[in-house]
């Protein structure tokens, strides 16, 4: 019960992410996201493995790269395969970043940098947070400051 309670709220985290609506009132054209799709983390949390669980169960055509940079978009780019949408799962894990070798700082720059070139390209950024502590609606400042970022 326990599970499939969890894999219900990991399903609706994920739907609620993809599912880009425009603001009432607005008149702009509601954004559709396509494939291909970069899969990255700010923050190196669990959270990616969970929505790549979900797009590989999709049959999804993505790539997850845990430590996606500009760089990687550009390739894509120049190798005639461009990426068309970018999710971005937030969440700051210490032991994620620890074996990474990466800090928060580090990891705001390198999202920053990310979304900044895929804007430049014209694509889709999605930013998603599907985890929470269990047992409390708190986060911690890095995890606020990661959904920051990636907003």
């Amino acid at each position: 019960m326990k599970r499939c309670a969890t894999a219900l709220g990991v399903l609706l985290a994920v739907a609620t992410v993809l599912v880009v609506t425009a603001p009432p009132g607005s008149a702009q054209a509601v954004p559709k996201g396509q494939e291909p799709v970069m899969l990255a983390s700010c923050g190196q949390s669990p959270g990616p493995v969970k929505v790549k669980v979900f797009m590989d169960r999709l049959k999804m055509d993505y790539v997850y790269n845990a430590t996606a940079t500009a760089a990687d978009l550009v390739t894509a780019k120049n190798a005639g395969k461009p990426f068309k949408a970018l999710i971005i799962v937030t969440g700051a894990s210490l032991k994620g970043m620890g074996a990474a070798g990466v800090s928060i700082e580090d990891e705001l720059q390198r999202t920053t940098a990310l979304i900044a070139e895929a804007k430049k390209q014209g694509i889709l950024v999605v930013g998603s947070h599907v985890e929470r502590r269990r047992g409390t609606t708190r986060t911690s400042s890095r995890s606020t400051r990661s959904v920051r970022t990636a907003k």
